[in-house]
């Protein structure tokens, strides 16, 4: 940018009313002021599908795999002048220059069909983005035709990224709209008859259900101090470290300074010993599975900078493609949810909010299903979810540590989390 004393406003009446394409821009009044004038519907204007990845069609054509055939059309343009300077050449005095900076907005509209058999599924969305282009013209006779050029050129180039930007976004969200919609359609396979029974039991539930096989279960009959708990039960447990950082990277995973058993409970003991606080991730040990059932009874004191976090995790560690299951997960001193992570390479989630606190028992269920996944709080359904469900195979962790906060829990805050009991069951329909 050159200084102020080497930069001029163009005078208001050098800027003229000019029609560029399908876009109208306008420039009245005073020095530096802009206005914006919406372009009408460009006819014929489109974008085609080859300008953009498209599937392949294949002898074989399924829900998954069939092509997705789109047309996207910029059917709106707004576009103004955010800049406009007239400045001298820095290396021949007696030049100058016309600078002018464009902005344009554009809608596109895309329509997406995919085909499969003789059903045709369609899904249609807009999208809009706004773009700047700036662009110069030397002063050669007059100043009016340096702006026309400089603004032509600036308009030209913006609409440009604006259109394929916007384009872009459009034809990807209504392809995406489409396939899901076919997807929607095929049937998920059936779940099988799977038993809600035990999804409230106070007791620990013993041997097999409908459409499930007992393949964990552990109430903690035998009592171990603290440092002994992952020896005596070795054949049944793991957890993380000693040594690794959890997640917000404030506490560290220790089973020998947090984990014992007594009375019939697993207890895990979170406090801060110098400057570290010890954190636990029990894991029980079970095979390797994909669906099934696991339920846990526990409760906890409420614990300011301290979290649960108990899921299923991929076994691969392929995430967010393969998905995340968590329950129950939330701050100690606070209410806890459950959240259904999509298997998808984009992520998201399904979130169910709940208003039950650590304070008191419960026991908490996940079914993790072919095409669902089904939370249970006390017996009661409190969110199921049926989108990208995961499919591969995961294990359970029961992962207990600091909050996600900016800053460590204070020292001083050292308390309990209780687990009377956990059982697994394999899906079998």
């Amino acid at each position: 940018m050159l200084p102020a004393t080497r930069r001029w406003t163009i005078p208001s009446t050098l800027i003229v009313t000019g029609v560029l394409g399908a876009a109208v821009l306008t420039f009245p009044g005073t020095a530096g002021a802009t206005s914006t004038t919406t372009a009408s519907t460009p006819t014929g204007v489109t974008i085609p599908s080859s300008a953009f990845s498209t599937t392949a069609a294949t002898p074989a054509v399924t829900a998954a795999t069939a092509p997705v055939t789109a047309r996207t059309t910029v059917v709106r343009r707004t576009s103004r002048v955010v800049a406009a300077h007239l400045r001298r050449s820095a290396t021949r005095p007696s030049h100058y220059y016309v600078v002018v900076s464009v902005q344009v907005a554009s809608t596109t509209r895309t329509t997406a069909w995919i085909k499969v058999g003789s059903a045709i599924t369609s899904r249609v969305r807009r999208a809009t983005a706004a773009r700047t282009a700036t662009s110069a013209s030397a002063v050669a006779g007059s100043r009016a035709a340096a702006i026309r050029r400089a603004r032509t050129a600036a308009t030209t180039g913006a609409r440009r990224l604006a259109d394929v930007s916007a384009a872009t976004t459009s034809r990807r969200a209504a392809t995406a709209a489409a396939r899901a919609a076919v997807l929607a359609g095929v049937p998920a396979p059936p779940p099988g008859p799977v038993s809600t029974s035990s999804v409230g039991a106070i007791t620990m539930p013993k041997g097999n259900l409908p459409g499930l096989r007992q393949v964990f279960a552990d109430d903690f009959a035998t009592t171990t101090a603290r440092g002994a708990f992952l020896k005596t039960y070795s054949s049944r447990w793991s957890a993380y470290g000693p040594g690794w950082k959890d997640t917000s990277g404030h506490g560290v995973y220790d089973g020998n300074r947090t984990l014992s058993t007594g009375g019939g409970l697993l207890d895990i003991y979170l406090h801060t010993e110098g400057s570290t606080h010890y954190v636990a991730a029990p894991t029980p040990k079970m095979p390797k599975m994909t669906y099934g059932r696991y339920s846990i009874r526990f409760q906890a004191d409420s614990l300011p900078g301290y979290k649960a976090a108990w899921l299923l995790w991929p076994d691969d560690d392929v995430w967010p493609a393969h998905g995340e299951i968590d329950f129950p997960e939330g701050d100690l001193n606070s209410n806890f949810s459950a959240f259904s992570h999509y298997a998808r390479s984009g992520g998201g989630q399904a979130p169910f909010t709940l208003s039950a606190t650590f304070g008191r028992w419960h026991t908490a269920t996940i079914d993790w299903l072919p095409g669902k996944v089904v939370f249970y709080l006390d017996g009661r359904v409190v969110g199921t979810n049926t989108r990208s469900v995961p499919s591969t195979p995961m294990h359970w962790v029961l992962q207990t540590e600091t909050a996600l906060r900016a800053t460590a829990p204070a020292s001083n805050v050292a308390g309990h989390v209780r687990i009377d009991w956990i059982t697994a069951y394999a899906y079998t329909p």
